[in-house]
C-alpha cells in the first residue's frame, strides 16, 4: 500500500480480480481518465518536484461577488505534492518493487515508520523537509534521495546545537567535517598538524580520496585564527561539536584518519552522538574489510 500524505492511499501492485485501493487526498482525478488507480500511481511514479495538474474547482464567493458570476467551476493549474507529511519517523529505507499494467516492475523507496519523541521533534522535522524539498528540487524516490534528506536534517540540527546558522553547501555534511578537520590542522588543533604537509599537498590528498580540494580552500582554513573576539566575515572559526553523524561524514573521517590517525575527531562531532558514531565507524570497517 502506498500512503504518501494523509488521506492519500493507494495500492502498490494491484492483484487480479481485486479492485485496487483509491484515496486520492488532496488530488482531484481530471474527468476524463479511465483509471483513477493507474493515474494515481503513474502520477506517484513521475513525480517531481514541479508537478503540477490541472483540475476544476468551484468559483470562491468572493470572485463570484465581486463579479456578479454565477456559481461554476473554473479550471486551475496546482503543484501536486506527493511527499510524506512526516507525522511519523522514517526508518530502515529500502527499494521494491511496484506498479501494475503500465507501470509493472517499478521501483521506487519504501519505508518502515516510527512515532516522534515528542510532538516539537515531529514539528521540526516537517520544517527541515519543507526547506529540504523546495531548496532542493528532490522527493524522496530512492535511496539517494532519502540520504540526501537525512544529510540535510542532521546537519542543519548539528549547526544550531553548535550556535551556527546552518549554511549547506554541494558536499553537506562531509563539507561541514572536511573544513573543521582543515581548520584543525593548519592551527596545529585537534591532536593534527601540517608537518612537512604543504597546502598544495594536503588539497591533493584530499583530492584523490574522493573530497575534491583547492589549494586555496587549505590555506583559507587559517582566517582568523588568534583573533580575540567575535569571528568577523571571511573569518574560518574552528568549532568544536559542530559536524553531525551521517553516511557521508563517517565516510570522509575513514579517509582523514588512514592519514591522520590521532585525530581527535570527537571534538568536531555534535557533543552526545559518541556512541552512534562508533557504531557508524565500526560498521564501515566491516563493510570495508568485505571488500
Amino acid at each position: 500500500m502506498i500512503t504518501p500524505r494523509n488521506r492519500a492511499a493507494f495500492t502498490a501492485v494491484p492483484l487480479e480480480g481485486v479492485k485496487p485501493v483509491v484515496a486520492r487526498g488532496s488530488i482531484k482525478v481530471p474527468a476524463d481518465v479511465s483509471d483513477e488507480h493507474e493515474f494515481l500511481l503513474g502520477l506517484y511514479l513521475d513525480r517531481t518536484s514541479g508537478t503540477t495538474i490541472t483540475r476544476e474547482d468551484l468559483i470562491s464567493p468572493r470572485l463570484q461577488w465581486e463579479e456578479n458570476a454565477d456559481l461554476v467551476s473554473i479550471p486551475r493549474t496546482v503543484r501536486v505534492n506527493l511527499e510524506p507529511d512526516m507525522k511519523r519517523r522514517l526508518i530502515e529505507p529500502t527499494m521494491v518493487e511496484i506498479g501494475g499494467g503500465v507501470h509493472a516492475g517499478r521501483q521506487h523507496l519504501a519505508t518502515g515508520s516510527v512515532p516522534f519523541d515528542t510532538v516539537e521533534e515531529m514539528l521540526e522535522t516537517r520544517q527541515l523537509f519543507e526547506r529540504w524539498r523546495h531548496s532542493t528540487g528532490r522527493c524522496l524516490k530512492d535511496l539517494d534521495d532519502f540520504a540526501d534528506w537525512v544529510d540535510f536534517a542532521e546537519g542543519n540540527r548539528a549547526a544550531r546545537s553548535a550556535g551556527r546558522r546552518p549554511h549547506r553547501t554541494a558536499g553537506g555534511s562531509a563539507d561541514d567535517l572536511k573544513r573543521q578537520f582543515l581548520r584543525a590542522l593548519v592551527r596545529a588543533e585537534w591532536g593534527v598538524e601540517l608537518g612537512h604537509r604543504s597546502y598544495k599537498e594536503v588539497a591533493e590528498w584530499l583530492t584523490v580520496g574522493g573530497y575534491r580540494t583547492s589549494e586555496a580552500s587549505v590555506k583559507n582554513a587559517k582566517r582568523g585564527a588568534g583573533k580575540v573576539g567575535a569571528p568577523q566575515r571571511g573569518d574560518a572559526p574552528l568549532v568544536p561539536h559542530s559536524v553531525a553523524v551521517t553516511d557521508a561524514t563517517v565516510a570522509l573521517l575513514r579517509v582523514i584518519l588512514s592519514e591522520y590517525p590521532n585525530f581527535d575527531y570527537h571534538l568536531a562531532f555534535v557533543a552526545g552522538h559518541a556512541e552512534r558514531l562508533e557504531e557508524s565507524l565500526a560498521k564501515r570497517r566491516r563493510i570495508g574489510g568485505k571488500g
